[in-house]
């Protein structure tokens, strides 16, 4: 407030802590009370909350015994096995038994965000059966997704890719495609999403999974990667 012509502090103002800081000059001698001032001056002041805004700083900056802020799990496969699957349901993508997944079995302390990534190398599929007319599409894509376990059994199935096994997938403005169009091979595929999940939550597994619209067809998979980030607010 204004008094006048003076600015007068408030008494939070005038309360808020104030850190010395040493100036050296020519001859002084830097003993250990000398430097350690400063720090023992910190050591007993406190912050004034009416002075900082909201989300200054999180848990880690002022509880050590916290986690870190940023959990990174990865997994992958080189693809010199392949992966190949006629499954019309979800199934974990394995090349020779390396199944791609992640086993975090985090315990979220408050709210997290958990990004999920991956990509991958398709091979050369076999599609046995497809339809060009519209009623049954999904006999011409393939699907990716990942798969989250936690709280020990809950599950959630999120970020579907679909991909197509051809250039055209369906009928267009110009017309059906050809009625043998010719798959395509060797195609990069790739997926990214953001989850929230609230504090307490166990975040036990994430599972990369794909399946094909009709058993018919074959989908290959050569390299992949998986990617988990979990991110505490």
């Amino acid at each position: 407030m204004r008094t006048s012509g003076l600015i007068t502090l408030s008494s939070k103002e005038t309360s808020m802590g104030k850190i010395t800081k040493k100036m050296f000059v020519a001859g002084d001698t830097a003993d250990a009370t000398f430097l350690n001032d400063p720090y023992d001056s910190l050591a007993g002041d406190f912050v004034e909350g009416d002075n900082t805004s909201k989300k200054w700083a999180n848990r880690d900056f002022i509880n050590e015994a916290g986690g870190r802020l940023n959990n990174l799990y990865h997994d992958y496969n080189n693809g010199a096995v392949a992966f190949t699957t006629s499954s019309t349901t979800l199934t974990t993508i394995s090349n020779g038994g390396d199944l791609r997944e992640v086993n975090p079995n985090y315990t979220c302390q408050n709210d997290v965000v958990v990004r999920l990534c991956a990509n991958g190398l398709t091979g050369i599929p076999r599609v046995e059966v497809k339809d060009f007319t519209g009623g049954n599409p999904q006999y011409n894509q393939y699907q990716i997704a990942f798969k989250i376990t936690y709280n020990g059994a809950s599950t959630k199935i999120i970020s579907y890719g679909n991909y197509s096994w051809f250039a055209y997938a369906a009928a267009c403005d110009f017309g059906a495609p050809a009625a043998s169009p010719k798959s395509i091979n060797y195609r990069n595929f790739g997926l990214s999403i953001l989850e929230p999940f609230p504090a307490g939550t166990i975040i036990n597994k994430v599972e990369l999974q794909a399946k094909v619209g009709d058993a018919a067809n074959e989908l290959t998979i050569l390299r992949n990667n998986l990617f988990v980030v979990i991110a505490e607010n």
